[in-house]
């Protein structure tokens, strides 16, 4: 969040200072390596900018979905006159994400349930364990690249949260007896 506010105050050096305390070993660190080569871009440290995007481009982070990423690489590489290079990162762009594109354009045009939605995100959702222990993921309605980086945003995690609470109190509910259900409280 530090980092959030001295980039939106356009203090690039400060703001470039607190994403690299983040640790790397941390959930965010993915993000905050991206929204630092945001910060160095803005500081015009375009070697910075493409050093951590070959870091966000690697193998490893292959099923992460940050189309931005390199949108921001192809912009680098136009600030600095290597034209071949930004050709190259707009055909891989095309061709990582336009299949996504269809896909979800698929699914949203066949498909108005919002709760046909919902359950392909907790198929992907009940996955991720499976993908972090390096298993194959069964395939979903929605782009695995898609679904992981919905299931992170705030709103979507806390939702997913309070439904599984209630899930929790409607089993603990189900198993009190009959005795709980006819009381006042269990009639309510």
């Amino acid at each position: 969040g530090k980092a959030r506010v001295l980039y939106q105050k356009q203090r690039w050096d400060a703001a470039i200072d607190a994403y690299q305390d983040i640790p790397r070993d941390t959930e965010q660190w993915h993000e905050s390596v991206f929204e630092l080569s945001w910060a160095y871009f803005r500081a015009a440290m375009f070697r910075n900018v493409l050093s951590n995007l070959h870091s966000l481009h690697s193998p490893y982070y292959e099923e992460f979905y940050n189309p931005e990423s390199l949108i921001l690489r192809g912009v680098v590489y136009l600030y600095i006159c290597r034209f071949d290079e930004m050709e190259k990162v707009l055909d891989l762009f095309n061709r990582i994400y336009q299949p996504v594109r269809e896909q979800m354009r698929t699914m949203l045009r066949t498909n108005d349930d919002p709760g046909t939605y919902f359950r392909e995100l907790m198929k992907v959702s009940d996955q991720l364990e499976n993908v972090r222990k390096g298993k194959s993921v069964n395939t979903s309605m929605i782009p695995f690249l898609v679904a992981r980086k919905i299931l992170k945003e705030g709103d979507v995690r806390h939702a997913i949260s309070y439904l599984h609470k209630l899930e929790a109190e409607k089993r603990r509910v189900e198993t009190m007896g009959r005795g709980w259900a006819s009381t006042g409280a269990g009639k309510y």
